[in-house]
């Protein structure tokens, strides 16, 4: 027989329940046998002076959804969950019957859902707002990323097109098999402004009026990598050519006159080879680079030059540093070299140890040219 409950008005596992002939069972709970427990239970049933006895029980119908589970989850070694559900329904622990059908609506006390706290839900809020933003931020990065030379090739007509759009500006690109050309062409003054060339690897060569920029003028905008590997990289290069306050750095021009200078100087080897102007070149050369320096460094040739006159003449060493008309080391450093040599300035060039600081330094600067 099965238990029948004993709340008043309700006939589940009654007889008089049975409308067809179909037995339907509800099923029941006993009465739990933790005492403070239990005298809430008496409470709540509106029975007086009710005793309940090993036989009593209260059906499912008196209990609200949240207080019965349907199933639990059991998580394996790997860590996978699975959820299992109940032959039959079990009551969570502290769990009262709170509804009673046919009975005063006072004494259907109906448990609010437990609400979190103000700050808790603010703080889920932000969480997911932060999640979301992260979602979007990855997404944006995503599509600002030029994975490969393949991607770039594909986009940049587009890209380029759309920039023109937004600026109002004439941007021609040309698409070659390893490179791509981005530039503005002047009409006014019939001559092209400046063009990007990015190769395979996504490394950028600038030029602007045909002189090649160094990657220091655009280094915050390329950061670290020092290639186009993002769209918005192109656009803020494209917007600091444009700018019209836009002008070369001395740094850059100091590059495109030392490029100029080793094409004269690759140019004489080849057809005059005269030694005499090669070297006189690769001076000036170096002269030029030493005036933009911070930190100077010398060539083994520049070196020996500038002994052998610091040796022949101090103060003409010092005339010539002073006015600014070489570029040449501090003294000190070549008294450092004369010190271990026991040779002073105003030595001949005849002396014997002259001869040998020379051709020591010769052979230096010969072993760095191989």
């Amino acid at each position: 027989m099965p238990r029948k409950c004993c709340i008043p008005n309700c006939n589940s596992n009654y007889a008089s329940a049975k409308n067809s002939t179909e037995k339907v069972y509800v099923p029941v709970f006993q009465f739990p046998k933790d005492k403070e427990l239990c005298e809430k239970w008496k409470k709540l049933i509106p029975r007086k002076n009710f005793i309940p006895t090993e036989y009593s029980a209260v059906c499912i119908k008196h209990f609200e959804p949240a207080c019965i589970p349907t199933g639990y989850v059991y998580k394996d070694k790997s860590e996978n969950t699975k959820i299992f559900n109940y032959d039959r329904p079990k009551l969570k622990p502290g769990s009262c019957p709170t509804i009673f059908s046919g009975q005063p609506k006072k004494l259907n006390k109906v448990t609010a859902p437990n609400r979190k706290s103000p700050d808790s839900r603010r703080s889920e809020i932000l969480a997911r707002k932060e999640q979301l933003n992260k979602q979007i931020e990855l997404t944006k990065i995503e599509a600002d990323t030029i994975k490969d030379y393949e991607s770039f090739k594909t986009a940049v007509s587009e890209k380029v097109q759309n920039f023109n759009n937004s600026r109002k500006t004439d941007l021609q690109v040309q698409i070659k098999q390893d490179f791509i050309l981005i530039y503005f062409f002047d009409f006014d003054t019939m001559r092209c402004k400046f063009y990007i060339k990015t190769d395979v690897d996504l490394t950028p060569k600038i030029y602007v009026n045909n002189i090649q920029l160094c990657i220091n003028e655009i280094q915050l905008i390329l950061l670290d990598s020092n290639k186009v590997n993002m769209w918005s990289k192109l656009e803020k290069i494209l917007d600091h050519l444009l700018n019209k306050d836009f002008m070369v750095s001395v740094e850059s021009l100091v590059e495109d006159i030392m490029e100029k200078i080793e094409t004269i100087k690759n140019k004489v080897m080849l057809e005059d080879n005269s030694e005499e102007k090669i070297i006189r070149i690769s001076i000036l050369c170096e002269q030029l680079a030493l005036i933009f320096k911070e930190q100077k460094r010398y060539s083994p040739r520049m070196m020996m030059n500038s002994y052998l006159i610091y040796m022949q003449s101090k103060k003409c060493y010092e005339a010539l540093r002073s006015n600014n008309i070489l570029t040449l080391p501090h003294p000190k450093y070549i008294q450092q070299l004369t010190a271990s040599l026991n040779v002073s300035p105003g030595s001949s060039l005849e002396n014997h140890h002259m001869k040998l600081i020379g051709s020591k330094l010769k052979e230096e600067f010969d072993s760095s040219s191989n």
